[in-house]
């Protein structure tokens, strides 16, 4: 599973280094900046924590969210920096949700496949 894990957490990081090149450019103010890229670290960590969950394979541990919600909160997180008028880098961030999109689907399946042997 740590491994698994880790291949996952990779991709993740991966996953939200344009999104954060894109917006920590834009913050101009260096306290500002700070605050931003907390906030887009604590936005990963939720992912790579909700990743983790599932791989855990704990039957104890009840999942009150699901992907699209995850999904939505990183949308949600990292569009809110990008002015509407920003549709090329809009365009950008939605591509990398989709490819988490993907990533989430592809550990639900990995967790499902593990159950089932």
């Amino acid at each position: 599973m740590e491994q698994e894990f880790e291949t996952y957490k990779l991709k993740v990081n991966r996953l939200f280094e344009q999104p954060r090149f894109i917006i920590l450019s834009q913050e101009k103010d260096m306290d500002e900046r700070k605050k931003t890229e907390m906030t887009l670290n604590i936005i990963k960590a939720v992912v790579v924590r909700f990743i983790k969950t599932i791989l855990i394979k704990n039957k104890n541990i009840i999942l009150c969210t699901s992907n699209d919600e995850i999904t939505n909160y990183v949308k949600i997180g990292l569009l809110r920096y990008l002015a509407l008028e920003d549709k090329a880098n809009r365009e950008l961030i939605e591509k990398n949700i989709e490819g988490l999109k993907e990533i989430l689907k592809e550990v639900n399946r990995y967790n499902t496949y593990e159950e089932a042997m």
